[in-house]
Order: C-alpha cells, then sequence, then structure tokens
C-alpha cells in the first residue's frame, strides 16, 4: 500500500515501540521513523538543495527485524519515485 506520511527522521534509532509510541504523542503525524535520510537533509538545507525522500518501509526496526523484505520495499519505493517523477504529485487518497 502506498501512502504519504511525515516520516520521523534523526541520528536516534527508535527500536523501542513505549518511546516512538512517546515521540507519537509529541509528534502526532509521525508514522514512521528512521535515521538514513538526516544527513541527506541536513547537507541539503545546510546547501538550500531541495530534497525529496521516498522510503519504503520494510521492517519495524525492532527484535523481529529480517531482510525478508528489504527488495519488495526498494521495489516499491522504486514505483513511486518513478511515478511521482512521471506525473508529479496528486492527494488522490
Amino acid at each position: 500500500m502506498v501512502s504519504p506520511a511525515t516520516i520521523a527522521s534523526g541520528e536516534l534509532l527508535i527500536r523501542d515501540p513505549e518511546v516512538f509510541e512517546g515521540f507519537q504523542r509529541i509528534h502526532e503525524k509521525a508514522l514512521v521513523a528512521e535515521m538514513e535520510a538526516y544527513g541527506v537533509f541536513d547537507a541539503c538545507d545546510k546547501q538550500e538543495v531541495p530534497v525529496l525522500v521516498v522510503r519504503g518501509i520494510s521492517d519495524y526496526g525492532d527484535i523481529t527485524k529480517d531482510n525478508a523484505f528489504h527488495k519488495i520495499a526498494s521495489e516499491a519505493a522504486a514505483i513511486v519515485t518513478l511515478d511521482y517523477a512521471t506525473h508529479g504529485w496528486s492527494r488522490r487518497i
């Protein structure tokens, strides 16, 4: 399923569901958290370069994390990115 979402991004990996739930009480729009894009956004912000991150979510980052869905998630992100580059953004939800 493809859906627009607010992604929390930072230098800290949040593996504890309770910590993330506490974070969501502060930032209720954040549906997922990640840390890889933080450096990209920071560098682009410093250079005043626009940036868009499209994420394929493959796991919850908890103790059940494995690589089973990496390929599917990366292909989904690539498809969404291509669609966005071709057709632009439309709020079709």
